[in-house]
């Protein structure tokens, strides 16, 4: 295994006083340096998975590297027809080289930074550094370290292998996408740290597997295959697009319930969070557990899931309000799914089981 350096001008925000002035602007900025990227013989990482469409054909492979699950980097295609529209699944579009992504990243494309550094993109073109303190500015705050702490890490979870670009992204999950009164079940990673453009990773984009996990239709692999009678009993229709075939042994705890629970138990926090709307404000005061959501601001992975549910669900919503009905539903799928997983709580272990997973990503817009 060695490492590769790749030369690249990260974007970030300067906030300074010109001279001879008072008010603080902003300037957009490109600050030169290197990321340095791991290449890995195949064989240090063998496939862990592979996901069939519906005709049989392979569409994407996934490795086994370290600690994680990786995704060939890929970008994307536009539909060829209207009927293509609606098949994320089908848009992932074809792996790039290395040699491309080197090109795109040392070209400045925005598209890679979001994709595969995982860091803030350009918004407007910035300007040199040398350009900009010629005008010897006073300097304020300023997004630099941040911006080249995120290259970082999201270098770090690179790799070259097989002459393909990929990215670690967790492990392959089914998910359930609401399609005219029913449900088509695709494949796509764990993880939600991707933001999609011109490059992506196979499946749905990052919204739409977090709503599917919101609405209690994400699924490992093995919890899929006992699932899916009880599925098609609720749902008009569901149509199995993708199949994920498992090449190494299946996680000791099944994340796709516990998933489900945080990124539902979050979505509602965040609602209740919100002190400006009056509709969500009856979240505060009938959910015991969200009562002091508008005053605190615990980090996601310290609030209490299982909990939030479970109050959420034992509210009478009748005469309260009719916006919660589809998601009290979902949650009572959730903690039926949790409780037959044997998780009575989200204990040391199983939070351990879903610390790659980070489903609310570090990538904020920036401010000055």
């Amino acid at each position: 295994m060695s490492e590769i350096p790749i030369k690249v001008q990260i974007p970030y925000i300067q906030t300074y006083i010109p001279w001879r002035h008072k008010k603080p602007r902003r300037q957009h900025l490109w600050s030169d340096g290197f990321i340095m990227i791991k290449e890995v013989v195949a064989e240090a990482a063998p496939v862990s998975h592979r996901i069939f469409g519906q005709d049989g054909r392979l569409e994407a492979e996934v490795r086994r590297f370290g600690d994680g699950y990786w995704w060939a980097l890929n970008k994307r295609q536009p539909a060829a027809t209207m009927a293509e529209v609606g098949n994320e699944w089908r848009k992932t579009g074809h792996p790039i080289a290395i040699k491309e992504f080197i090109s795109a990243a040392e070209k400045r494309n925005g598209n890679v930074f979001w994709a595969a550094l995982g860091c803030f993109g350009p918004v407007i073109d910035p300007i040199s550094e040398d350009e900009f303190f010629e005008k010897k500015p006073r300097l304020l705050q300023s997004t630099l370290k941040r911006q080249w702490s995120r290259a970082t890490h999201g270098a770090s979870r690179t790799i070259y292998c097989d002459g393909l670009v990929m990215v670690k992204a967790g492990l392959p999950t089914y998910y359930g996408v609401r399609r005219s009164g029913g449900v088509d079940i695709v494949a796509g990673p764990s993880e939600f740290d991707r933001v999609y453009g011109e490059y992506r990773l196979f499946g749905p984009d990052r919204d739409t597997r977090r709503e599917s996990a919101a609405s209690g239709l994400a699924f490992g692999r093995q919890e899929f295959c006992r699932e899916e009678p009880l599925l098609r009993l609720r749902e008009d229709f569901v149509r199995v697009v993708c199949r994920i075939d498992e090449f190494v042994s299946p996680p000791p705890v099944e994340s796709g319930p516990l998933m489900c629970a945080r990124v539902l138990a979050a979505d509602l926090w965040d609602r209740a969070k919100d002190k400006y709307n009056l509709g969500w404000a009856v979240l505060r005061v009938h959910v015991a557990s969200l009562a002091g959501a508008a005053e605190s601001s615990p980090s996601v992975e310290n609030l209490p899931f299982r909990r939030i549910l479970e109050d959420f669900v034992a509210v009478d919503w009748t005469g309260i309000t009719n916006e919660f009905s589809g998601r009290v539903q979902d949650a009572q799928e959730i903690l039926r799914r949790l409780d037959f997983v044997g998780v009575s709580q989200l204990a040391d272990e199983d939070e351990a089981a879903l610390a790659n997973l980070e489903l609310y990503p570090p990538i904020q817009k920036l401010t000055g």
